[in-house]
């Protein structure tokens, strides 16, 4: 994927050089090929990476006898049925972006439903004098936009619109509060104020007067249970959909490779996507994050802190995957956070992540490839439900059976959680840590939530900060989900541009999501078990060790160790931050300083994962806060 960029002045009083300048800030995003177009007043441009075979035939931008002028960034994964549709002639020269362009010029906005895949459209009419922007469903793509009384700007790169001196760069302390809380908000707002985010389902219309307007135009909440008389077939075309969102995923312009970790949604995806590499002789490189230390009483029951041997066993058992184990023991996790910032610009949530997220697709951009298959959507789509969701589903289901007595999973998610009273599960929880849980496991200074009133706002947004309360399997599932306003997309196209990478995630795919939504209840869970909807359709293609295994990964769990061993490095950074008045202002500094002290004195769960949830994550803020001292 590549990154477009557009101002639309009012008064048609162009700034000098600003489409260069835009250009220029986001030229990493795709160094193949560049194209703008321009008239008083406006300035649009697209710099293009080929990710495609057919990409390297795209000639924007499109223009019609209309006034239209389209520019499209990104891939489209219905070719087949939209060029039926628009009664195109099909061939190896055919762009996804001349596809699109007579897709926006038959249907206007309307085509924002039609295009499947990740992508943005962007369309200038010179006779109206109006722009339109039109985003995917679901996907991992990105667009940034600011609008004052002068004029419009937007972006597929931040940085395209902090290159502008015209926009002011101040930042968005309620955003900064949301990350440093796990609070993610309604999707639209960035790190800056009055730049804004283009949410997934959505599309814009800007006016000659500049006027905005935003439309939401895809709703999954409402999709509809599907009832089918034989069960197996719901596991029939669930396997098919599967196997659909990954074939369509591997038209590559370079070789595809993929994340894979000890679970079943990572998993899944290699397991198919070897599969079908196999038809054509190639071979899938899959990349594990691995611990470089210990990770014994790092993690809680049922969890385990090295996915290393459940994700070899899985390559293995393809057939068909290179696996690489990846334990990054010589990257610094305090540099590695660093380095995200300057990558997204704004703080992010995954800090402890960093080093491996980073390092991996390092290592994907020296193998020589171009795209890189996750399975981060899974948890509430292809393997859902989720552990401590079950009971829900039984409850919701009446699957409450005698032979639930007989199983550890029945009376963990299914008999305890029913018939314990409140005031029991929120003691055994040990979640509702007074009127301000968040200041438990994150680095937010108390007296500043209070003054601003963190609290009140979470409540009034319907974000629960004790993350205790359980609504029906489908309110819970579209919570993980976010439909309309997941920021995710941003996030991984951000982090794969950096390194010539565009990631693809199956299990986000509109249609098997909707699928996925569409199953009744009864068909995930069975037996006191749960994501049985995954695990039956894969009998015989994973390894029964992982297809049957109850317990989850927890990435990073040896972060204590690691940013122990680059202690100095914090030390550094938390002297940084110390000496900025906004950081001093907002973050609990002492807090996070004693964290990292208590490494060295003995290292266990509690302080480990403190490190990632507060140290670190509020290393990511004070970063990011101390550009506007």
């Amino acid at each position: 994927m590549g990154a477009l960029y557009g101002f639309f002045c009012k008064e048609h009083d162009l700034p000098a050089n600003t489409g260069k300048i835009m250009a220029d800030a986001c030229g990493y995003w795709g160094s193949d090929n560049s194209f703008s177009f321009s008239e008083p007043g406006l300035s649009m441009g697209y710099n293009h990476r080929f990710n495609t075979p057919e990409a390297v035939f795209e000639s924007q931008p499109y223009k019609n006898a209309g006034g239209n002028v389209v520019f499209f960034n990104g891939r489209i994964d219905n070719r087949k049925y939209l060029i039926e549709d628009l009664n195109l002639t099909d061939s190896a020269k055919l762009t996804d972006g001349q596809i699109a362009s007579a897709v926006y010029n038959k249907y206007g906005t309307n085509a924002a439903a039609m295009i499947e895949g990740d992508w943005v459209v962007a369309a200038w009419n010179s006779e109206k004098k109006e722009l339109k922007i039109l985003r995917d469903q679901h996907g991992y793509s990105a667009l940034y936009y600011y609008r004052c009384d002068k004029f419009f700007a937007f972006g597929t790169c931040i940085k395209s619109l902090l290159a502008l001196d015209a926009i002011p760069k101040k930042p968005n302390l309620k955003r900064v509060a949301q990350v440093l809380t796990s609070w993610q908000g309604n999707g639209t707002t960035s790190g800056y104020e009055n730049i804004f985010r283009l949410p997934p389902a959505h599309f814009l219309e800007i006016s000659k007067n500049l006027e905005v307007k935003k439309t939401r135009y895809w709703f999954p909440e409402e999709t509809r249970p599907l009832i089918l008389k034989d069960e197996n077939e719901y596991y029939t075309r669930f396997f098919e959909e599967y196997s659909r969102a990954v074939e369509v995923r591997l038209r590559s312009y370079k070789p595809v490779g993929s994340q894979l970790s000890g679970g079943l949604d990572s998993g899944t995806v290699v397991a198919l996507a070897a599969g079908l590499l196999k038809k054509e002789n190639k071979k899938l490189d899959v990349f594990t994050s691995v611990p470089a230390f210990s990770v014994e009483g790092m993690t809680s029951a049922r969890r385990f802190g090295d996915e290393g041997e459940l994700a070899r066993m899985t390559a293995d058992f393809t057939g068909n995957a290179i696996w690489h184990p990846v334990d990054a023991a010589d990257v610094d996790p305090f540099n590695a956070v660093r380095e995200s910032l300057n990558v997204h610009d704004e703080p992010f949530h995954a800090g402890a992540n960093a080093f491996w997220i980073n390092e991996i697709k390092k290592q994907a951009h020296g193998l020589g490839l171009g795209t890189m298959l996750t399975g981060q959507g899974g948890n509430a789509t292809v393997s859902w439900p989720t552990p401590g969701f079950l009971q829900i589903m039984s409850r919701k289901s009446d699957l409450i059976k005698m032979k639930h007595f007989f199983t550890w999973y029945g009376w963990r998610h299914v008999i305890l959680p029913l018939y314990l009273p409140d005031s029991v599960k929120t003691k055994i929880s040990g979640k509702h840590k007074g009127k301000m849980p968040f200041l438990e496991y994150s680095a937010i200074r108390k007296d500043w939530a209070i003054s601003n009133r963190v609290y009140e706002q979470m409540v009034e947004e319907d974000h629960d900060p004790s993350f205790s309360k359980k609504g029906s399997p489908l309110k819970t599932r579209l919570k993980i989900i976010k439909p309309g306003s997941s920021i995710v997309g941003f996030l991984h196209s951000q982090s794969a541009a950096m390194n010539d990478l565009e990631m693809r995630d199956p299990t986000f795919d509109r249609k098997l999501m909707e699928y996925c939504l569409s199953v009744p209840d009864h068909i995930y869970v069975s037996g006191g078990k749960d994501r049985m909807l995954l695990r039956k359709s894969f009998e015989g293609l994973l390894p029964p060790q992982v297809l049957w295994n109850i317990n989850r990964g927890r990435q990073a769990a040896d972060i204590g160790n690691r940013v122990l061993k680059f202690r100095k490095s914090g030390e550094t950074i938390l002297d940084e931050l110390s000496a900025s008045a906004l950081c001093r202002e907002m973050l609990d500094l002492e807090k996070m300083k004693n964290i990292l002290l208590s490494l060295d004195n003995s290292m266990n769960m509690k302080n480990n994962t403190d490190t990632g949830t507060i140290l670190l994550r509020g290393i990511t803020a004070g970063l990011f806060l101390c550009r506007f001292d």
